[in-house]
């Protein structure tokens, strides 16, 4: 089930890699590990064991100065069990009234604190309006006959209000290839295509439109065609992020901003790594989110030069400031994901080796703000 989220994230592994970034200046310090100078709540989820030793999502606030995690039982999910389960996500709702429903297309983000509604939504961050009324998010629907319910016919896709759970749907769809909500944005809900059943499981298989992007105007219920590049998208400021493969690569290895306006395309990275040796695995250059200034942040992993094919469990924090020019903010085993940009700086968590939630400030660094393993879904307030 999606809501084991802390699982995912802690089994975030880079695994190989044969290079160091080219674009890339001097490395910024990671400065010791204080949070005596914050002062607020930050919104984080962390993992809950129950009596069998099952992992659970546990949504609360890191309280500063100090850094203690309190649980908020307010951020509690339940599984939705009116509708019948479809495809890879199970419907959720919140335990407290006026019941809010989602389900969230985040990688690591199960649910967020939307600080306007004061509420803990059953979405991904991204799939939140910028002015944090509303979200949205796609209802899947079951494949009859389906006996296993990974099979899909279609779906829904809703905006639904973050204060009174009042609840719209803007657009309906058929078929078996599901929809995922990127974005909630300023000029629309931006969507990406999956791939026909969750049983596919071969490189190439998808159909051409899988993983491209497009924009749904929630109002007209038109859907247009954004870019056909297929990948893993991050739309922020006008523009859409995502890593591609060139030159042979058998992972993605350059990274490219998309304009929402015009679809037009520029490099901003590219790494000269080469195609795995035998026995390596899961290299990925990854745009892990966006800092306050806009600039992307992307995610290298590692690989000694003893052991290439294993890798180390590392990973390099890239902020990538124009083409060709980027600075190295973090290093470290399990670096770096869930970024969230605030007022503050830039948050970030790492899943092992320098576990914790940290803060990357460009006057000062990043620095380690707690140790907790979770991950950090809000804004300080």
């Amino acid at each position: 089930m999606r809501g084991a989220v802390l699982a995912a994230f802690l089994v975030v592994v880079a695994c190989s890699s044969s290079s160091l970034p080219t674009a890339q200046s001097s490395v910024t310090a990671l400065i010791t590990p204080s949070a005596t100078d914050l002062t607020g709540d930050l919104p984080v989820v962390t993992a809950n064991y129950d009596a069998q030793g099952n992992s659970h999502p546990a949504g609360g606030f890191l309280r500063f100065p100090g850094g203690v995690f309190a649980r908020d039982p307010r951020a509690d999910m339940v599984p939705d069990d009116t509708r019948p389960p479809a495809g890879p996500t199970r419907m959720l709702r919140t335990a407290v009234q006026p019941y809010l429903f989602g389900t969230s297309n985040g990688t690591y983000g199960e649910i967020t604190y939307d600080r306007p509604a004061e509420r803990w939504l059953p979405v991904a961050r991204a799939q939140v309006s910028p002015d944090g009324l509303r979200y949205a998010y796609t209802e899947l629907l079951p494949l009859p006959g389906d006996v296993l319910g990974g099979a899909t016919s279609g779906g829904r896709i809703h905006i639904a209000d973050a204060r009174s759970g009042s609840d719209q749907v803007v657009y309906n769809y058929s078929g078996r290839q599901p929809l995922a909500v990127v974005s909630f944005a300023q000029k629309g809900v931006y969507i990406s295509p999956g791939c026909e059943g969750v049983e596919v499981a071969v490189p190439g298989a998808c159909a051409p439109s899988a993983f491209t992007l497009l924009r749904l105007n929630t109002t007209t219920g038109e859907v247009t065609k954004v870019s056909g590049r297929r990948g893993s998208w991050v739309v922020a400021g006008g523009f859409a992020w995502m890593t591609t493969l060139e030159g042979g690569a058998d992972q993605p290895n350059q990274l490219l901003r998309i304009d929402l306006s015009t679809g037009s395309e520029e490099t901003w990275d590219r790494e000269p790594i080469t195609p795995h040796l035998a026995g390596s695995c899961c290299w990925a250059m990854t745009v892990v989110g966006t800092d306050g200034d806009g600039a992307p942040l992307v995610m290298l992993p590692l690989a000694t030069q003893a052991v290439p094919t294993l890798g180390t469990n590392e990973s390099v924090l890239l902020r990538v400031t124009r083409p060709a020019e980027a600075e190295r903010i973090f290093s470290g085993q399990g670096c770096c994901v869930a970024v969230i940009a605030d007022r503050q700086g830039t948050w970030f968590a790492v899943a092992f080796g320098a576990q914790g939630i940290y803060l990357y400030v460009a006057a000062s660094g990043a620095r380690k703000v707690s140790d907790i393993a979770g991950i950090p879904v809000g804004n300080l307030g």
